[in-house]
């Protein structure tokens, strides 16, 4: 494996570049942050691909909407201190981690498999688009007129 291993991480590099132009000014997300502050002399693998949205009441009808479309994104890992197993496992057991809380409530997982194609990229891009659009044209809808 340790041969492919570089084509492989290549090609996430890859489909993360193509995630963050395609996704870079699109509404309802915060800014995409993979290529923020690259030290291009210390490249990170980009094993994962993740974005933000804005409003955390669009994390799950985002997902449901791409699910709806035949791709699936997930929900950012759950904080460790929220799982059973390790909650009160923290030396101040009352702190609630609020970075890593906020980071969960917004985060969405994409595709990032190193053999994904950039049609399947394009797919996702603009699905995440219309999700968005969708979310953001409910969110109007159901406030109250001016």
């Amino acid at each position: 494996q340790l041969n492919r291993l570089q084509p492989m991480i290549e090609a996430r590099r890859q489909i993360a570049f193509r995630y963050w132009k395609g996704l870079q000014v699109t509404p309802g997300l915060d800014h995409v942050w993979w290529l923020d502050e690259v030290n291009h002399d210390q490249w990170p693998s980009y094993w994962l691909s993740c974005l933000k949205v804005q409003d955390p009441n669009h994390r799950l009808p985002l997902i449901q909407y791409a699910r709806q479309q035949g791709i699936e994104l997930r929900p950012f890992f759950k904080p460790l201190p929220s799982i059973k197993p390790f909650a009160g496992q923290h030396p101040n057991a009352s702190y609630q981690f609020p970075n890593t809380q906020a980071c969960w409530q917004r985060g969405i997982c994409l595709p990032s498999s190193h053999w994904l194609s950039e049609r399947d990229q394009a797919r996702v891009i603009e699905t995440i688009q219309a999700g968005l659009a969708h979310c953001l044209e409910q969110a109007i809808a159901k406030s109250p007129p001016v």
